[in-house]
């Protein structure tokens, strides 16, 4: 059969509400119906769920994963702890429409970890001891960050009290980290989460090794897939807040890269010379095979899990630029 694709109108009804989408559409060739096409005709529904929620201000996709992220919780304990349910939870990230109820329930636990705070009390014995360590630490940052003054939010949840070698000897930069991020993940297409930790962490210690300073004042801890910003999770999730990065999954559905329309113009020519050097050292590197270098740094070997790394590392860098 032969077909042609071309825009047409067509309603869909999404909860009750009838929704007119314009989008690209198969046709037989011959009748000039349309036909069955799963990529167009799921983009076009996607398109009706969209217009559904704009309309009726529900909550988007990936502000549930990031919700859930600024919790520290899988979707497993996160269906755990608020008691929608895991399939509720997937449906729901991989854009299902929520009822206007769950919307208003999971934007208000955004807002309020008081809530959220209560709900995982009442459900915690469901969970592992790990998670909950895992959440009662996070609870324990995100009141550390509440207590902050909106402008100073940033800065000083994530300043040390001076320049010291677990800085690089350079407070914490917000647009530093904010340019180097949208630098990498405008030349990166689907530049992952771990992959941008270990681009951050070569960055910062190549720079303080040709400058005896860091680049952004980022303190890095060792982790279990190699050294990360320090309270990385919650950088991010405030980045996003304040519109400056987005998350968005990958084509596989496995996992998330990162988007950033930030300006980095104010990258001085010095820096933008490593970033470029690192950029050409890592550009062919997956998220496997970058973590699998940065065991190799005595940065990682020689600390502990958790551990705060220090600048003085840089000097010993096996793949410093």
């Amino acid at each position: 059969m032969e077909t042609y694709v071309k825009k047409d109108k067509e309603i869909f009804l999404v909860r009750d509400e009838n929704i007119e989408v314009e989008s690209e559409f198969r046709f037989d060739s011959l009748t000039h119906e349309k036909v069955f096409d799963e990529e167009l005709d799921d983009r076009a529904i996607k398109k009706a769920f969209e217009i559904y929620r704009k309309r009726n201000d529900l909550i988007t996709p990936e502000e549930i994963r990031n919700i859930r992220k600024m919790y520290a919780l899988s979707q497993r304990a996160f269906a755990i702890v608020t008691g929608l349910g895991k399939s509720s939870i997937i449906r729901y990230e991989n854009g299902a429409v929520p009822t206007k109820m769950n919307s208003y329930f999971l934007k208000d636990i955004k807002s309020n970890p008081q809530r959220m705070e209560k709900l995982f009390e009442i459900n915690k014995d469901l969970l592992d001891q790990k998670t909950q360590e895992k959440f009662l630490e996070r609870m324990s940052e995100l009141k550390e960050i509440d207590s902050l003054s909106e402008m100073n939010k940033l800065v000083s949840f994530f300043n040390d009290d001076s320049p010291n070698d677990y800085n690089g000897y350079k407070l914490f930069d917000y647009m530093k980290v904010i340019q180097v991020i949208s630098y990498f993940s405008n030349r990166i297409p689907f530049l992952s989460k771990t992959k941008l930790n270990k681009l951050l962490f070569y960055t910062d210690f190549s720079y303080f090794y040709n400058h005896v300073v860091s680049l952004t004042g980022l303190t890095y801890i060792h982790d279990h897939f190699g050294p990360v910003p320090k309270k990385s999770e919650v950088l991010y999730a405030l980045l996003v807040e304040n519109g400056m990065i987005e998350w968005k999954p990958f084509p596989n559905g496995q996992g998330e890269y990162v988007t950033s329309f930030a300006s980095y113009e104010e990258l001085t020519v010095d820096e933008i010379e490593v970033l470029n050097k690192v950029l050409e050292k890592f550009r062919d590197d997956n998220a496997i095979t970058i973590s699998a270098k940065s065991h190799e740094e005595k940065a990682w070997t020689e600390t502990q899990i958790k551990e705060k790394i220090s600048y003085e590392y840089a000097s010993e860098l096996i793949y410093k630029v």
